[in-house]
């Protein structure tokens, strides 16, 4: 954003122009001050808050950046606090019968649901049992829901059949969230699958990918860290499938690309009768904001927006005015100390 003057300053030092920018403008603030009555500033509590779009969360009175622990569940905000990540969980029949509702009102509404899985010896494929009734209530209650299928394919074939199932079910009850191929080993026996290479495993991604895309949907493969880094050339999986890595750590390391960091296999969530379920952090498309200070978007900040923020913190109601942007000091209240910041700002202090 660029600081915008109205009149040169002349032969005078830079440090002479600040002093008079900042006597202009403290001389407009006056004016403007003089003309309203105002309550004192006030500090926001610790929370959730949304401005605009885009949601904050604040400590000690200042927006959080990064990756945050709040209650229990992992979240990634912007270096300017906006948050860009959800939380999602993913079910099958382990979790028993599960109240989708409570699930619901505890703030999950997003939800990746096992459809069923391949035997990891005779490669039978063999429905979730609860998968129906998962379905149907997660839907009742508006989750958003996708699916996933833990495959044991040897092959490109059985790769492109567990593709079908999966958009099979997606077919019959819709699909918000991506369709994943769950790719994992057995510690307690041999599988049908321990003599795959590297290069097997990513044809193997590739082909469910493929299949998945050209069914209408979108393709995502799920595996642990190690896997990913040790056991499946991840290069031989498309740009176009999502990839939801597993790591149960306080940070997810994995070292390329990922859009799903599954970080907890024990979330207690209202809901689910044994309170264990997995919980994922999800990445979603977001923007960072406005840039501060520019309240009527003109890309320039100007005595104009600082009149404009006077006059809204001194209670009149404004056309199009930003709040997003007027937060300066980043604390998602919007008062006098961000019109001091900001006539600071446009003085060159």
């Amino acid at each position: 954003m660029i600081f915008k003057s109205s009149k040169k300053v002349g032969t005078f030092s830079r440090k002479a122009a600040r002093l008079i920018r900042f006597m202009a403008c403290s001389s407009a603030l006056s004016l403007i001050l003089g003309s309203f009555s105002y309550n004192s500033a006030f500090a926001a509590s610790d929370g959730w808050y949304k401005i605009g779009d885009h949601e904050y969360y604040i400590r000690d009175g200042e927006r959080v950046t990064g990756l945050q622990e709040i209650g229990g569940l992992m979240y990634e905000f912007s270096d300017k606090g906006v948050l860009m990540s959800t939380n999602t969980l993913d079910v099958s029949r382990y979790q028993g019968d599960i109240d989708w509702y409570a699930v619901k009102n505890a703030g999950f509404d997003r939800a990746i649901i096992q459809v069923g899985y391949r035997g990891y010896w005779y490669g039978n494929i063999r429905d979730d049992y609860k998968f129906e009734e998962n379905i149907n209530q997660a839907k009742d209650a508006g989750v958003n829901v996708g699916y996933y299928f833990v495959t044991f394919a040897v092959n490109e074939d059985e790769a492109r059949e567990e593709a079908d199932y999966l958009a099979d079910a997606a077919d019959r009850y819709g699909a918000q969230l991506p369709l994943a191929m769950d790719m994992e080993g057995i510690s307690y026996d041999d599988t049908r699958t321990d003599d795959l290479g590297p290069d097997e495993r990513g044809y193997i991604i590739a082909a469910f990918a493929e299949r998945v895309r050209e069914r209408g949907y979108e393709p995502m493969i799920y595996a642990s860290k190690y896997w990913m880094t040790s056991v499946i050339n991840m290069d031989l999986v498309p740009d176009y499938c999502k990839v939801w890595v597993a790591q149960y750590y306080s940070e997810c390391t994995y070292d390329s690309r990922y859009d799903y960091w599954q970080y907890s296999s024990e979330y207690s969530c209202p809901g689910i009768n044994d309170n264990s379920v997995d919980v994922s952090l999800e990445y979603r498309p977001y923007d960072d904001g406005p840039d501060l200070g520019d309240v009527d978007g003109d890309s320039y900040l100007t005595v104009a927006d600082l009149v404009a923020t006077k006059k809204y913190v001194m209670g009149e109601e404004l056309d199009d005015f930003n709040k997003d942007a007027a937060d300066l000091n980043k604390d998602v209240v919007v008062d006098i100390d961000d019109v001091i910041t900001m006539n600071r700002l446009l003085a060159g202090f």
